[in-house]
């Protein structure tokens, strides 16, 4: 059950990895309340929720071997 949740996990940060890059080189607005995110917060996002990810699936792999 451990390594489906990591697993998951890696997917989902890597999901978002791919929003962020995707919102990189076709830009729309993101409004939360007032507040406009500007376009330079998804280069930041691509690196964290790409670092996360990439993380998570090396402890998923590392975890399987016995």
């Amino acid at each position: 059950m451990g390594n489906n949740a990591i697993y998951i996990a890696a997917l989902l940060f890597a999901f978002m990895a791919i929003v962020h890059l995707g919102r990189i080189f076709c830009p729309f607005t993101v409004q939360i309340g007032d507040f406009i995110v500007p376009d330079w917060f998804s280069y930041f996002g691509f690196i964290i929720f790409g670092l996360l990810s990439a993380f998570l699936f090396r402890d998923s792999c590392r975890s399987k071997v016995p």
